[in-house]
């Protein structure tokens, strides 16, 4: 059995260049016009979202105008990155360019004061994708979610090891950006089942 689904990165949200994780800013009229663009002409039956503003507003609209089901689902939530969470980006290098460079080389070894572990991150996200692929078995689902969580994602399903720039910080993901994955199920007699991620598509509509 073959499911699909398509997950799209928010639109550009509004306050400014900064270190967005659980901070909930709502998206801007461009991030919504490009959220409209990103998923113009894609098929789907089902909604997921993460809870935040940024992702669900715009797909509960997406949900309520098609009469589809919308999941909010705190899997899918942007990494929380703790007392550093929601400060400009500039300002931020300035107070903390030794623990921010630690951090963007190598966050399996170093995380924001106070903010989510590495290692908790990925796990909450591999568990709401097995949740999912195994609640809507051969539905084709849009989620609405974030980089950090497309490129954990992105990771997992193609076995690339964590500890990692490649899993990191090597996938550009622009506001819109969709990753598509097709995900086959084998199940054999006994009940057991093998999926088969593909990776069906990857860029900006």
């Amino acid at each position: 059995m073959e499911t699909l689904v398509h997950l799209i990165r928010h639109g550009e949200p509004a306050g400014g260049d900064k270190l967005r994780g659980s901070t909930d800013d709502p998206l801007t009229g461009k991030g919504w016009q490009k959220m409209i663009k990103a998923v113009d002409g894609l098929e789907y039956q089902r909604i997921v979202c993460s809870p935040l503003l940024r992702c669900q507003v715009f797909a509960r609209s997406m949900a309520e105008d098609k009469g589809f089901p919308l999941m909010v689902n705190a899997a899918f939530k942007e990494r929380d990155f703790g007392l550093w969470d929601g400060e400009n980006y500039s300002q931020l290098w300035q107070k903390h360019q030794k623990e921010l460079s630690d951090f963007w080389s190598e966050p399996w070894k170093y995380q924001p004061p106070e903010g989510e572990g590495f290692y908790d991150f990925h796990q909450r996200i591999e568990q709401g994708w097995q949740q999912l692929i195994d609640r809507f078995q051969g539905e084709t689902i849009l989620l609405v979610c974030h980089s950090g969580v497309m490129r954990a994602l992105f990771s997992q399903l193609l076995n690339i090891p964590l500890e990692t720039d490649a899993a990191n910080s090597r996938l550009k993901l622009e506001h819109g950006a969709r990753i598509s994955w097709r995900i086959w199920r084998e199940t054999d007699n006994s009940g057991n089942h093998q999926d088969w991620p593909q990776l069906d598509f990857l860029g900006t509509s």
